[in-house]
């Protein structure tokens, strides 16, 4: 029987489709910072019609992925299609900046490692293989997190806990967004320890991350890195959607016991 993390994995799948085919119909509009559905000025091409067209067999893919139906080649299948597409839309930029920003796949690097040790079970039960498989989508995104603070560790040093590190960019969001959006921010830019907090904050949670392979301790994790999440929507402007889904559908698809 489709669980209930199986089936938000399936939404996070169809939602990194549509956000990157929105970045393909829109893409000399910003909509990194207001999320795929933001005020995008939205023209409608013949790559609009072939992206519909496209569509179709993958929502496909996916629904047989969730039903549980030739799970292997339907991964591979969905995996192949989210790579051309972002193919596409590397394509449609001059440069590589703002689509290396924004381009993080999560959902299908976390079907990466479930393909993966789905594959290397072979010989065990179907239903022991599909649990090693999500303690492996759970190994991918904790690791994903640690990889993230390792590399603020790398790039920043101590430099990562000033108060400025995070004010600057605080402060450079703090005209945009809803009048208690802004006062949030506002109060944050002028309050340098309140922002020196948020930095330990979000690095110990992302150097912490790998923990979500733990059992034990996978939901403290999930909802320590859910509001990390939550923050950078909120003081940052970044609607990442499907870093927070995919997380929480991991979590609830896996089953340590079993595995």
């Amino acid at each position: 029987m489709t669980t209930a993390g199986e089936i938000i994995f399936a939404f996070c799948l169809v939602l990194s489709w549509f956000s990157s085919c929105l970045h393909i119909i829109g893409r000399d509009a910003m909509l990194y910072t207001r999320g795929p559905f933001g005020r995008a000025e939205l023209r409608w091409t013949k790559s609009a019609s072939w992206l519909l067209l496209a569509s179709l067999p993958y929502l496909a893919a996916v629904v047989a992925f969730t039903l549980r139906w030739f799970p292997e080649w339907v991964g591979i299948a969905i995996i192949a299609a989210l790579g051309l597409q972002r193919q596409i839309e590397r394509r449609l930029w001059a440069g590589d900046y703002v689509v290396g920003l924004g381009k993080y796949v999560p959902a299908a690097a976390c079907l990466m490692g479930w393909l993966f040790a789905y594959h290397l079970t072979r010989g065990a039960t179907t239903e022991w293989r599909r649990a090693a498989g999500w303690e492996a989508a759970c190994g991918v995104i904790g690791v994903t997190y640690t990889v993230a603070g390792i590399a603020k560790i790398k790039d920043s040093g101590r430099r990562w806990f000033r108060g400025s590190t995070l004010g600057l960019l605080v402060a450079e969001r703090a005209l945009d967004g809803p009048a208690w959006v802004r006062r949030l921010r506002m109060g944050v830019v002028k309050r340098p320890r309140a922002s020196t907090f948020l930095n330990a904050y979000g690095l110990f949670a992302e150097l912490f991350g790998v923990l979500v392979v733990l059992p034990l301790l996978r939901w403290p994790m999930v909802g320590i890195l859910t509001l990390l999440q939550i923050g950078v929507v909120l003081f940052l402007g970044y609607v990442e959607l499907e870093w927070t889904l995919v997380l929480i559908a991991v979590a609830l698809a896996s089953n340590p016991g079993l595995a």
